[in-house]
């Protein structure tokens, strides 16, 4: 079942379950990443990089609704470019 992300009462149940989640997840990709044998400062990069990410996302549906997918679809984009070019 498609829910509409212009709701309030879904947007909000959205962004809380995100803004909750986000801690879990850089203690999440912490772990995994000294699993892997990333050092400390190296794991703490990545996993700051994905709470980041994830509290943008919180933030985008937030404040657009709907329309942060484009939004967010934009910075992929952009990101992925940006690296493409660094090579």
């Amino acid at each position: 079942m498609r829910h509409n992300l212009d709701d309030p009462a879904v947007r909000r149940k959205l962004v809380g379950a995100l803004l909750k989640l986000s801690p879990i997840m850089f203690v999440g990709c912490w772990i995994l990443g000294t699993l892997q044998g990333a050092g400390a400062i190296e794991a703490t990069v990545i996993a700051g990089v994905i709470a980041a990410m994830c509290l943008a996302g919180a933030l985008g549906l937030h404040l657009f609704g709907s329309s942060a997918r484009y939004i967010l679809l934009a910075i992929t984009g952009v990101l992925g470019l940006l690296a493409f070019l660094v090579r």
